[in-house]
């Protein structure tokens, strides 16, 4: 997939990939529900109007473009990729409760993932 845009909130954006996602489908597929655990973020001091700045994904996959939004969301811009522990926004793939069969991807903590959720190989520490 692709998608560009110049600032807009973690919010906004994740509204913006799942649009750019959804075009690019083929007709009757369906993009699992992404939702951010506002309760996760608040825990560390993240609001959803994190602002994020010159993002450009060209081309690539759904899971690489979330990771990228997510390290420019990041708070600690000393972070050095998704495996740094200062990487605190993560993403993982959960059933989802509401739709018994399918998935939803959900934006959290790294704090708040541990023992609750499969990290996923993107953000696993080295």
């Amino acid at each position: 997939m692709s998608v560009t845009f110049e600032q807009e909130s973690l919010e906004f954006a994740i509204d913006n990939i799942v649009m750019a996602f959804e075009r690019e489908l083929p007709s009757g597929s369906k993009l699992p529900n992404i939702r951010i655990i506002g309760g996760d973020l608040q825990l560390m001091g993240i609001t959803q109007n994190q602002q994020v700045r010159n993002f450009k994904q060209e081309n690539v996959p759904l899971r690489q473009v979330l990771t990228q939004l997510l390290r420019l969301a990041n708070p600690d811009k000393t972070a050095t990729g998704p495996k740094d522990e200062k990487q605190s926004l993560i993403w993982v793939v959960e059933d989802d409760a509401t739709k018994p069969g399918t998935k939803e991807i959900l934006i959290t903590t790294r704090n708040s993932a541990k023992d609750k959720y499969e990290v996923p190989p993107e953000f696993k520490l080295d």
